[in-house]
């Protein structure tokens, strides 16, 4: 306390508008409060990761660290389809069309209205993924196969096609 004290009278004392002890520690008290806050809030910014495009990009790839090497559906779905055979990967791929997409196609198709946002938005998700339907079909590969199963699975392949096709161009007729 007492260099404290020494330090106050030596170099706060000739201050402007100093003129006491009690001012030179109410100032001192100030300055020491305002460097503090600034430490603390250098700290937190630093470490919070908010506030700069680069703390965004290190919070980013944390979040990659975090899910480590989980794969996403999608990338799951086309190494299903990659181990499946071309009837395998037809069948799954109208399986798809039927279970998960036609029975909302049909309420979107009886009862679209062109002013409403939310049908619009619905209108280009079916036709988003109807478009992901088609290519999948097209990732089936004739090349390799011989004979009748060639015939038959081209067959398979095109009226899967046809039916995908066909819903399409009723969503297109609804723009």
């Amino acid at each position: 306390m007492d260099k404290l004290e020494e330090y106050a009278k030596a170099y706060l004392a000739e201050f402007r508008g100093i003129r006491t002890l009690e001012d030179a520690y109410q100032s001192m008290t100030v300055r020491v409060s305002g460097i503090m806050l600034v430490t603390a809030l250098v700290l937190w910014f630093s470490s919070s990761g908010s506030g700069t495009a680069g703390s965004k990009k290190k919070s980013k790839k944390a979040r990659k660290r975090k899910h480590g090497d989980k794969k996403s559906e999608k990338e799951l779905e086309k190494e299903k389809l990659k181990k499946m055979s071309e009837e395998e990967t037809i069948q799954y791929v109208v399986d798809k069309f039927t279970n998960e997409y036609e029975e909302g196609l049909t309420k979107l198709l009886d009862s679209y209205d062109a002013a409403s946002e939310t049908m619009q938005y619905q209108r280009n998700f079916y036709n988003e993924m109807l478009l992901h339907l088609l290519l999948d079909l097209d990732g089936v590969e004739l090349a390799n196969l011989e004979g009748e199963r060639k015939e038959q699975v081209r067959l398979q392949r095109k009226a899967a096609i046809k039916k995908i096709q066909l819903e399409l161009k009723k969503l297109d007729k609804l723009s």
